[in-house]
């Protein structure tokens, strides 16, 4: 093989960059919602589910993503005896990174939930109402309601009354200044 030119540099670059950007777009868009998921299991009152994706969090966080990907793209055959071509290289990337970042983001959004500042009522729909983590975090509809959290986060943060005398409470106050007090949350 020859010299290169500086435009078929650029070329081979822009289609691995390209490539890069695919496996990152699938992870984000598959590992974000499967990680909640993951999540939610992990912090179930079935202790049997607890368990098992206990097991499947700590080997993923504990192996080396790498060593994940040659069990994804080599498993189907040493396990199962199936023939993967060319063409599984990118699904296994796809397959292995998914399932290591939902690991990961399970853990952020189990310990974002956990440590999620409960006062004793909340204002959920017009109405004042005791606030579970679980519910704060999904809203009552069981979406995702971005707002919703950041209102009674904004609330809890930075709010009128002073939820650190509530029997909730697992904030201490850093500073109060006239009406507001700024809780930290442990």
């Amino acid at each position: 093989m020859g010299k290169m030119t500086i435009q078929q540099i650029l070329m081979q670059l822009a289609g691995g960059m390209g490539t890069s950007i695919q496996i990152f777009a699938v992870t984000l868009i598959f590992s974000l919602p499967l990680g909640l998921f993951v999540a939610l299991g992990r912090m179930s009152k079935n202790k049997l589910l607890q368990a098992v994706i206990k097991v499947y969090i700590s080997i993923m966080r504990g192996t080396p993503l790498m060593l994940q990907l040659l069990v994804v793209y080599f498993g189907p055959y040493y396990i199962f005896g199936m023939r993967v071509g060319n063409s599984y290289r990118l699904w296994a990337v796809f397959i292995g990174f998914v399932i290591n970042y939902a690991a990961y983001f399970a853990e952020i959004y189990r310990s974002g939930i956990q440590s999620m500042y409960v006062c004793n009522t909340h204002f959920v729909n017009g109405s004042s109402i005791p606030a579970s983590r679980i519910s704060l975090f999904l809203g009552q509809d069981g979406s995702n309601t971005i707002s919703n959290v950041d209102h009674i986060l904004s609330s809890c943060l930075y709010h009128h009354h002073d939820c650190s005398s509530s029997n909730h409470s697992t904030g201490y106050p850093l500073f109060s200044s006239g009406n507001h007090t700024t809780i930290f949350i442990v």
